[in-house]
């Protein structure tokens, strides 16, 4: 149960409106114990004696436990959903910030509709267990405890046939809601798996009509949609079964209570209003018993979901230095690195000097490691190794103080559902718009300003109303807004003719001519420039040299300069 002391301890803050909830649950519990009370008042003192005063003071004071229970109930369930939703808000926060702060590495190893589960359906869970279970884990048991009260106090004896059934209710607890955990956490993995079908459907809905794989698709959906029913199936079954076992229980208790009970009145031990009476405060009992063991049960069942929920909140940050640097054009050296991810070594044995205004293109085979080189000066990746920036081992600076001076571009380019304006100053929120201006014509991306709305026009969902190009130089057009030392350029003009290309890496090489440039490049022509050429393949640097020391080498990389021609 340490999940649930988890959640618990998150309620903290909230422990005034928590205690108002308490005081609302006694309230009902009081109101409904206090009913059970005036009946045997009915029954003895009006249908049998006949005292009609009696009768409105009961019906007075009837409407008084009435008024008493409605309070209750407005206290506890209003306060707890504003306790929830506080605390669903709180965690929301918490575990996007988690995530903004996390390692690169945890979304590398986690498929985005896992996280995205995670983050919807699995907090969403934790409202349900606050509300649903845990609300009634706090109101069942004491209107339990006070209906139990009025139990004892009518007949003691009846009494002690309902506390044998205790033992059972709880092994029921232990069984089903160990069964139900199981399949809980089953079914939310699985939803997360559906959760990546879609969203993978919505990011290349394009690719897959194109290639006309729509039938594969719904094959694969279909089956883990399957699968994600028979888990749900599962839970349903051990919860209904689990209704089922304490219905009957239930029965069997009343049919006990009936027997021995019509037994003492006809013998005389006791009156017809006092076990109508209990009998009322028995039927009304069974229902906060049973919401008291589900609660339970759903509770137990609902640990793996507060788990998965914890491990978000928890993610490991990523590490940070603590020396600030004032200049990335200094001597960088790269000494024996390795990257592994998942358990596969992407780069293996680097060795590399990287100095201030160095012009490196990089090349090699489609998963030589390429783009994991450029990843390793921002600290994207976790490496074994040795980098030196001047010296100081690159783990001892603080992100924020390499990063603020590297520009770094790649062939995925991110834009999000804001205008033009706002998904170029995400790279400088200071620029001017004659700065923006500026970086539109070096990065041949004048069109945007001749769009309907120009620098106000919302892109939409990942920039789908621009093209692949067009997408592509409005994530160089940021470049021309930094003043970076470093700049890391990863395939940037994959999708541009090779006229536009070649302008734009001109301008590139003009603009940031006094600055260290590492350009990933398919295009020969784009690293032509390059003082320095790193030839990779199997993650490894088999090549370096510059553009005319490689070709005279005739290896590797004269190899692939003659496929290209």
């Amino acid at each position: 149960m340490e999940q649930i002391k988890w959640l618990l301890s998150n309620l903290k803050p909230y422990w005034p409106l928590v205690g108002l909830v308490i005081l609302g649950s006694i309230l009902e519990g009081l109101g409904t114990s206090f009913m059970t009370y005036l009946v045997k008042r009915i029954m003895d003192d009006v249908f049998i004696l006949k005292e009609a005063s009696k009768l409105y003071m009961i019906l007075y004071l009837f409407a008084g436990a009435a008024l008493i229970i409605q309070i209750g109930f407005f206290l506890r369930n209003f306060l707890m959903n504003m306790v929830s939703e506080k605390l669903l808000m709180d965690f929301r926060q918490k575990m996007f910030e988690a995530m903004l702060y996390s390692k690169v590495d945890f979304f590398i190893n986690h498929p985005s509709g896992d996280i995205i589960s995670r983050f919807n359906n699995d907090i969403n869970a934790i409202k349900n267990i606050l509300i649903d279970y845990m609300l009634s884990l706090i109101k069942e048991p004491i209107t339990v405890i006070l209906l139990l009260g009025v139990l004892v106090y009518r007949d003691i004896y009846l009494t002690i046939i309902i506390i044998f059934a205790f033992p059972i209710i709880s092994y029921s607890v232990k069984y089903f809601g160990g069964k139900k955990a199981k399949y809980v956490k089953l079914n939310q993995e699985r939803l997360g798996i559906i959760n990546q079908h879609v969203t993978q459907l919505i990011s290349g809905i394009e690719n897959v009509k194109v290639f006309g794989a729509e039938q594969t698709f719904l094959e694969r959906f279909i089956e883990a949609n399957k699968r994600l029913f028979k888990a749900g199936i599962k839970t349903v079954f051990y919860t209904v079964t689990n209704s089922i076992f304490n219905q009957s229980t239930g029965y069997i208790v009343f049919g006990l209570v009936l027997l021995y009970g019509g037994y003492r009145i006809v013998h005389g031990y006791t009156s017809a209003g006092n076990f109508i009476s209990y009998i009322t405060a028995l039927l009304l009992i069974q229902m906060p018993i049973m919401e008291t063991q589900k609660g339970f049960m759903n509770m137990r069942s609902s640990i793996p979901l507060v788990k998965r929920v914890q491990e978000m909140l928890n993610l490991p940050k990523e590490k940070d230095g603590h020396i600030d640097i004032n200049s990335l054009l200094v001597p960088i050296h790269m000494k024996n690195v390795y990257v592994i991810i998942d358990s596969k070594e992407i780069l293996k044995d680097i060795n590399l000097t990287i100095n201030p205004g160095d012009k490196i293109g990089i090349v090699g085979p489609t998963g030589a490691g390429k783009s994991t080189l450029l990843d390793i000066l921002p600290k994207l990746v976790s490496y074994k190794g040795e980098v030196y920036v001047n010296d100081i081992p690159l783990e001892d600076i603080t992100n924020r103080s390499i990063r603020s001076k590297i520009a770094f571009a790649s062939q995925h380019v991110f834009i999000f559902n804001d205008s033009v304006r706002n998904n170029l100053l995400i790279a400088n929120p200071e620029a001017s718009d004659e700065l923006i201006l500026k970086a539109l014509k070096l990065a041949k991306a004048e069109f945007l300003l001749k769009l309907k709305n120009g620098l106000d026009t919302v892109l939409g969902e990942q920039g789908y109303t621009v093209s692949g190009g067009e997408r592509q130089r409005i994530a160089i057009a940021r470049i021309f807004l930094t003043n970076p030392d470093i700049l890391l350029l990863d395939e940037i003009t994959s999708a541009l003719d090779v006229h536009t290309e070649q302008e734009i890496i001109s301008n590139i090489f003009e603009v940031f001519k006094d600055k260290t440039i590492l350009i990933v490049a398919h295009r020969l022509s784009n690293i032509a420039n390059c003082n320095k050429i790193l030839y990779i393949e199997d993650g490894r640097i088999l090549e370096e040299g510059s553009f005319e020391e490689l070709i005279k080498k005739q290896g590797n990389f004269y190899a692939l300069y003659r496929k290209s021609r």
